[in-house]
């Protein structure tokens, strides 16, 4: 992908943006708010799909990814999502309580 980061396979900064597209091998993954939300969505990608034949290092370890931002754990296999300070809601998983927050945030920003 052009105009990839040598810090995470599959992840590039949109030019002029503050956004971050995930790709692999040509598989748009979407447009995140930060890097390390995209890292998080090519390695979910690859973690679901190991037989792609892809066979790179994603230099992020599960025990390694980032808590999203809006996304606190809240005991064991819960997540919670908050934008500007209203719940949107619990997941069972830290990537659906981004993508929670993520579909939140553009919204809020559309208004």
């Amino acid at each position: 992908m052009k105009g990839g980061t040598l810090k995470y396979y599959g992840v590039a900064n949109l030019r002029g943006t503050k956004k971050w597209q995930a790709q692999v091998n040509k598989k748009y993954l979407g447009c995140y708010a930060s890097e390390e939300l995209a890292a998080e969505a090519v390695y979910f990608h690859l973690k679901e799909a190991p037989d792609t034949g892809e066979g790179r290092q994603l230099r992020l370890g599960e025990n390694e990814i980032p808590m999203p931002t809006g996304v606190q754990k809240r005991g064991d296999n819960q997540f919670c999502a908050r934008y500007r300070g209203k719940v949107i809601g619990t997941f069972p998983s830290r990537h659906e309580a981004a993508k929670a927050y993520q579909l939140a945030s553009q919204e809020g920003n559309a208004v």
